[in-house]
């Protein structure tokens, strides 16, 4: 299952319902940032403590008074929101806080705070700069629950069909609350499992409904999500340009995932935007592809989405698994300011070769494939490293400066093998990934008393299995045993930085393997007599 998210504008909102849109969003600003304030000292002694905790337990730190506090700024609507978005701040600040200096969040800044900073006889510029921005600035909305008495919820005319939204922002004690009439012109029904009507009652809502614009696609997306309207999940509400938009959450089935059959690599090219190699799990090529500049003019985004799509059509057609370039912080490509062809940022080059895909871009690109790849019934697009993509050897595996002979040519030094560049990119991406899945995780094996003992140091795990006829099979139950305690396959396994890269790596190796002996090697050490422990698993002992 996936999560699409469907952005609609709320249409031409009356002057009055903009106020109050804007009313409220300042009023979330000013509630988050209070409870952002009132929990400093407590966030401040989890970051000295070197801990990450759970969203849950961020949660915690709003205690009853904290919460009952808010009905001073009118947020009773809004009070599971924001805790949800306190607990995301506070622990992006935390997990950013383990890697570089970053400052404390802040969401809002007021008359009060811009004295305070001006005052002082050596403002901090940065500061300052930081504080202005947020002067003042409604927050996005954020609604927790579909529902048709809370939060947010959809309402389609029977006489147009057209949908309408109907969101909750007020207290049942507010004095902004509104009357509606009722209207001979709309038949208003919620989309709700008890589906029913719209009632108008002469009194006072918390809620503003409001008539929604979309184009065809996002009509279709609703249109099929208003089947079954628990695929309605969260949505935030947000200014953009003087106009308010909904993104909703829609979860959607995905088709099974099939076993791959080839494998698609796709890298930055040096005189085209990207290139796709295709090749077989025994390392023969089949294909390559070049995508250019989409023919049609269009923006950026709309631009990536074109590409997107292309490489999802190729690898639905050859039942391929995608590996991509995961960019590490030194490439073998550098930045330059200049632009590239007629966009202006800033691009890649090399050696006077200019490619039109920025980094960014690319990382844009490769957030947005994962999601279409599941949604086509793909496996899961794997990152492979960048490091020296394009100084290696797809035939040999050599490794040099010396093999970039020219910009847009590669020879290899060592058995003359030569590509364009833009093919070594893509193709190494699938070498590298055929030689990693043919890699296994090595033990260690030393005698020990009356039998062997197995290990491995990086993963600090060690075995002691007796001398038997099933010392194999003896020593894959008790590995499979441990993976189980530790790594159960059914669950998600995260990285974790504490753990390391290297033992993760191994870790996801000895998950990944069915049967567990296909991904293990194990390897005779030299004993104190001198002689090596060899044949242990492959004859019978006497």
């Amino acid at each position: 299952m996936i999560t699409k998210t469907v952005t609609i504008q709320l249409y031409e909102p009356s002057q009055t319902k903009s106020g109050l849109l804007l009313l409220v969003m300042n009023r979330y600003a000013k509630a988050l940032q209070y409870l952002l304030d009132r929990c400093r000292p407590a966030v401040e002694d989890i970051h000295s403590l070197g801990t990450l905790p759970t969203q849950y337990e961020l949660m915690r730190l709003l205690d009853k008074d904290a919460l009952a506090s808010l009905n001073v700024f009118e947020m009773q609507p809004f009070k599971d929101s924001l805790k949800l978005d306190f607990a995301m701040l506070i622990g992006s600040f935390l997990s950013l806080s383990h890697t570089r200096r970053t400052s404390y969040p802040l969401v809002y800044t007021d008359d009060e705070d811009i004295g305070e900073i001006f005052s002082s006889a050596s403002p901090v510029i940065a500061k300052a700069i930081s504080t202005l921005s947020k002067y003042r600035s409604p927050r996005t909305l954020l609604f927790g629950r579909y529902d048709t008495n809370r939060d947010f919820c959809l309402l389609r005319d029977e006489l147009s069909g057209r949908y309408y939204a109907k969101i909750y922002l007020f207290p049942a004690s507010s004095n902004l609350r509104r009357t509606y009439t009722e209207s001979k012109r709309l038949a208003l029904k919620y989309i709700a499992e008890d589906a029913s009507y719209l009632e108008t009652r002469k009194q006072r809502e918390r809620y503003l409904i409001f008539p929604i614009a979309c184009g065809k696609k996002q009509a279709d997306l609703l249109d099929e999500a208003a089947k079954d309207p628990r695929n309605f999940r969260t949505a935030r509400l947000f200014c953009r340009s003087g106009k308010f938009y909904l993104a909703i959450c829609i979860a959607q089935d995905t088709p099974s995932v099939k076993k791959p059959r080839t494998l698609l690599g796709f890298a930055r090219g040096y005189d085209c935007p990207l290139h796709l190699s295709l090749t077989g799990f025994d390392d023969t090529f089949a294909k390559s592809f070049r995508l250019t500049e989409p023919q049609s003019p269009c923006d950026e985004t709309a631009r990536l989405h074109i590409w997107a799509n292309t490489i999802i059509g190729i690898a639905r057609e050859n039942e391929s698994q995608i590996l991509y370039e995961g960019l590490a912080r030194r490439t073998d490509l550098l930045r330059t300011p200049m632009p590239a062809g007629r966009h202006t940022s800033a691009s890649m080059t090399s050696q006077g070769k200019i490619a039109s895909l920025t980094v960014a871009d690319y990382k844009k690109l490769c957030r947005i494939i994962p999601y279409k790849a599941a949604e086509a019934g793909l496996p899961k697009p794997i990152p492979i490293s960048s490091s020296r993509l394009y100084q290696t050897c797809p035939s040999c595996g050599h490794c040099s400066g010396s093999n970039r002979f020219l910009p847009g040519l590669m020879i290899c030094t060592k058995c003359g093998y030569s590509a364009d560049s833009n093919v070594v990119g893509s193709l190494n991406l699938t070498r590298r990934f055929e030689n990693y899945r043919k890699q296994r995780v090595l033990f260690t094996c030393r005698a020990q008393g009356h039998g062997v003992c197995i290990e491995n140091l990086v993963l600090n795990l060690r075995f002691f299995v007796r001398s038997s006829f099933r010392m194999e099979d003896d020593f894959c139950a008790q590995l499979e045993k441990h993976l189980e305690e530790s790594v159960p396959r059914e669950k998600p396994f995260p990285y974790d930085p504490a753990m390391g890269r290297q033992k993760y790596g191994l870790l996801r190796k000895l998950r990944a393997s069915d049967p567990l002996s296909d991904g293990i090697e194990i390897v005779g050490l030299p004993c104190r007599n001198s002689k090596v422990v060899s044949q242990y698993f492959s004859e019978a002992k006497p």
